[in-house]
């Protein structure tokens, strides 16, 4: 067992005898260790005997396995379940939760958020906590930040149950994207902790409402703002700890990069020629955040050489719509939806021939961080091409196989890891091997920026990290990582600044 570090032993004393409480530590924090501490002292004295920690992304749960043996205290006994989405209904996995529920010591569970609003879930937590009293925590709680999402209601619903004795959501960045993202988060805790019942009560009092106009005159409500951010965060000052990483390390900071290429002349004249449509096409009025990244996209694709793949529909020539119901070809829907083949723009991909060379000049093991799954693939084949032996993680690789690639890598067994920035492994993942974090590509979301940055960090990281973004010049690529790195959500840029600057 671990003792703990001064910042864990202010938040323990803090948060310790509080039915709900919010952990808001900066990623590589120590706020798992936290929350094994306060666990510990309620089972000792006869408080809870279970902890139910749901967590985001898929993967994030095997975090709690590494972390639990680290810091529980070996005279105490303990039996922890990992929720392995979509094999927990065979014949041993039903045998070892009920081995859990009887369990006579302290009982762990961790899972995925999304395995939360399963039925197979429901039924287990509603026998486990019929014989059981539980600290429930919520890790990375911003994924329960949307009211009408089936997980963030399973959630409030679990935590009223009358044997969910204590409470805690753990963030390292709980309000990026806007003071939105704390209220459903908060509202497990307690309904009660931000003053307000409902999330549109909440939203008229910290954020600046306007409206909105589309094509054809089309009205829509936009935050253009917030306000009374300070009441907001006083309140939160009430039932929260904040911990960031600057404040309690000594390890140098990151040194922030930009490696520029020139597009091709064939890339440079479709880009040019998309970017000036999508400017003489503002005269409809303003057009919405959803639609100018969309934009956005469509031209951060090009710069990374490829056209965007295109989805058209056409009456089905089956049934030209008639008698649709009874036509197996499009199963009577009356249209057939076609999504076009990836397409290259030219024969020469500079981004890649960037990340060639920034990849033969690294120090050590580099996490490449893309978008995309084609970015990934391009990415992939530049890593090679440099020399050196990459391993990949998104979606194209099952969960079993990328958890082991990933356990490889930090073992050794590769140079690189190549991922899209949205997949689990720029949540809760221990990447310190790695001595630069390239961005083939960027999200434009703060959050999923920050939280991939800050895999490699740790509290007692010797080295700065280099942070490299490919930038394609002459684009909106250069903005959108100012932003990001400025702390600015695009999102929210997009609302208050001219349309045409993110375009």
């Amino acid at each position: 067992m671990r003792p703990p570090l001064q910042h864990q032993a202010h938040a323990l004393d803090r948060s310790l005898n509080e039915r709900s409480f919010a952990l808001f530590f900066e990623q590589r924090c120590g706020k798992t260790k936290v929350i094994i501490d306060t666990a510990a002292h309620h089972y000792r004295w006869g408080s809870i005997n279970t902890l139910i920690v749901v967590a985001w992304p898929n993967g994030v749960q095997n975090v709690w396995s590494e972390e639990w043996p680290k810091d529980w205290p070996d005279n105490l006994p303990s039996k922890m379940v990992v929720w392995k989405s979509g094999k927990m209904a065979s014949k041993d996995a039903m045998e070892e939760l009920r081995a859990l529920i009887s369990f006579d010591g302290m009982a762990v569970i961790a899972m995925n958020c999304e395995a939360l609003s399963t039925d197979l879930c429901g039924r287990f937590l509603k026998s486990f906590l019929a014989k059981r009293k539980a600290l429930l925590v919520a890790d990375e709680s911003s994924w329960a930040k949307s009211p009408t999402s089936r997980r963030s209601k399973a959630l409030i619903t679990l935590g009223r149950h009358e044997n969910v004795v204590f409470k805690r959501i753990l963030d390292g960045t709980p309000a990026d994207e806007g003071p939105l993202d704390l209220f459903m988060p908060c509202f497990f805790l307690d309904p009660k902790l931000l003053g307000y019942g409902t999330i549109f009560a909440y939203k008229s009092r910290y954020c600046k409402l306007e409206a909105g106009y589309g094509p054809g005159g089309r009205q829509f409500t936009k935050i253009a703002g917030y306000r009374n951010l300070e009441e907001l965060n006083a309140k939160l000052e009430k039932f929260s700890v904040r911990v960031r990483r600057a404040d309690i390390s000594d390890a140098p900071p990151k040194v922030y990069q930009s490696r520029f290429f020139q597009l091709t002349a064939k890339q440079r004249k479709v880009y040019d020629r998309l970017r000036d449509d999508y400017v003489a096409q503002l005269g409809g009025g303003d057009q919405p955040v959803g639609e100018v990244l969309r934009r956005m996209t469509r031209l951060q694709m090009i710069a990374r050489n490829y056209y965007p793949p295109e989805e058209t529909s056409d009456y089905c020539p089956a049934c030209h719509a008639i008698n649709a119901d009874d036509c197996e070809v499009c199963e009577g829907f009356g249209v057939v939806v076609q999504i076009s083949k990836m397409q290259r723009i030219d024969d020469t991909n500079p981004a890649q021939l960037a990340l060639i060379q920034e990849l033969k000049v690294s120090r050590g093991p580099s996490i490449v961080w893309c978008r995309f799954r084609q970015d990934v693939s391009d990415a992939m084949e530049a890593s090679a091409l440099a020399g050196r032996v990459p391993v990949r993680f998104d979606g194209t690789v099952p969960a079993s196989i990328r958890e082991e690639g990933y356990l490889m890598f930090r073992g050794g067994a590769y140079d690189d890891i190549v991922a899209t920035i949205s997949s689990g492994l720029s949540r809760g993942r221990d990447l310190t091997r790695g001595v630069s974090s390239i961005y083939y590509s960027n999200e434009f979301a703060l959050r999923a920026r920050r939280q991939s940055e800050d895999r490699t960090e740790s509290l007692s990281r010797a080295i700065s990290t280099d942070v490299i973004d490919l930038v394609a010049e002459d684009t909106r690529d250069l903005d959108a990582i100012q932003a990001l790195r400025n702390k600015r959500d695009i999102a929210s840029m997009i609302v208050g600044d001219p349309v045409e600057k993110w375009i």
